[in-house]
């Protein structure tokens, strides 16, 4: 349990076992969270899941515009 105002960190390999839990993502989308896990503080106003699903918008739309 984390104190009020206290930042709380969330890491990837985390949010990748949500999305393949919660969403039905599939583990190969989500290869380079699992395999290199990086801490993400957690914005006050999102779930872990929430910020989860943004997270991976925002990496997909970073590797269209790069495709």
């Amino acid at each position: 349990m984390t104190q009020e105002g206290a930042l709380q960190f969330v890491w990837t390999d985390d949010l990748a076992r949500l999305l393949i839990e919660e969403e039905g993502a599939g583990a190969e989308q989500l290869r380079t969270w699992l395999g290199s896990p990086v801490g993400y503080p957690l914005p006050d106003e999102l779930s872990p899941l929430q910020f989860a699903r943004a997270l991976f918008a925002a990496e997909q739309d970073m590797l269209d515009r790069a495709s």
